[in-house]
């Protein structure tokens, strides 16, 4: 009978996780699969981003290549031999009590099991090639945000007609078509927006009053939170239909760019470094900007 858990590959997670260097010989990052049998273990790290640079998808461990199990809290560190000599994989688990009945189901007697970390937190190391691209998707994105504001060649020669027609003031140009006015999806995305921008508030109010105090951790607290208004928006009821398909897309677009912000700078302050800070600041611009955007759906 086989087990499976979910792991992950970092102690930290989100952004910063992305950002942080591999700390196997599998180059492995990100959330994985963990399943144990009589006949051994098998390890695989889930497709994503933060697996552009693996060198393999999955790896098996024989229950006889399995030398011995070092659990502290979640944390794990798997030694097993191999034809290259002796390998070493650190993981977590999703709390203590599952590392500690995944320690049970592994095919070794040799553990050694601490319910507290006693050992000092790894060293951040930056994962260059990794960030290198991040900067790559963030230019690209910066350019295809400005495209999408300029204006169109007709908005350009009606802005030359004479004052005092409609077109002489300033021309603004949304990314699709506003929600049509005084419909029912109108009234429907009014209430959204109001939602949506209750929530922003909040949020943004809470990451502004953090910059001062310089605390990464308390950042990352914020993390979570931008997940959970991703998690309404997506499967949202009232947002079906095509009349709505930009909109949400809009709002995905800010919550996106804002959670990128929060973590880039509880990264910048966890490495002081200031170029991730300054990363992050243009990331806060590019979020404010997309919310003046989305609010040209609904007017």
């Amino acid at each position: 009978m086989s087990h499976t858990f979910d792991v992950r590959f970092a102690r930290s997670q989100g952004l910063i996780a992305l950002l942080e260097a591999p700390a196997n010989a599998f180059l492995w990052k990100g959330p994985g699969k963990l399943s144990i049998d009589e006949a051994g273990v098998s390890i695989a790290v889930k497709r994503g981003l933060s697996s552009l640079f693996s060198r393999r998808r999955s790896h098996r461990i024989a229950a006889i290549e399995l030398t011995e199990v070092y659990r502290e809290g979640e944390a794990l560190r798997l030694e097993f031999g191999t034809h290259a000599g002796r390998q070493v994989l650190p993981l977590w688990a999703n709390g203590s009590e599952t590392a500690a009945q995944i320690v049970k189901l592994l095919p070794t007697t040799h553990t050694i099991e601490l319910e507290h970390t006693t050992q000092p937190q790894r060293k951040f190391h930056l994962h260059k090639r990794m960030l290198i691209l991040l900067f790559v998707l963030l230019a690209c994105a910066a350019v295809l945000l400005a495209l999408a504001q300029r204006p169109s060649p007709a908005a350009v020669e009606s802005s030359r007609s004479p004052v005092g027609t409609a077109a002489s003031t300033p021309a603004t140009t949304p990314v699709a078509q506003p929600i049509a006015a005084d419909t029912v999806p109108d009234d429907v995305g009014r209430r959204q927006q109001d939602l949506f921008e209750s929530e922003l508030k909040e949020l943004r109010n809470e990451y502004f009053s953090m910059l001062g105090r310089e605390d990464a951790q308390a950042l990352e607290r914020l993390d979570p939170r931008w997940w959970s208004v991703r998690f309404r928006i997506e499967p949202s009821e009232p947002m079906t239909g095509p009349a709505f398909t930009g909109y949400r897309e809009g709002q995905l677009a800010v919550v996106g760019s804002w959670n990128t912000a929060v973590s880039l700078y509880a990264a910048g302050l966890r490495m002081r470094d200031a170029r991730l800070i300054e990363l992050a600041e243009k990331q806060r611009e590019l979020a404010e900007q997309q919310e003046h955007i989305l609010r040209q759906y609904v007017r």
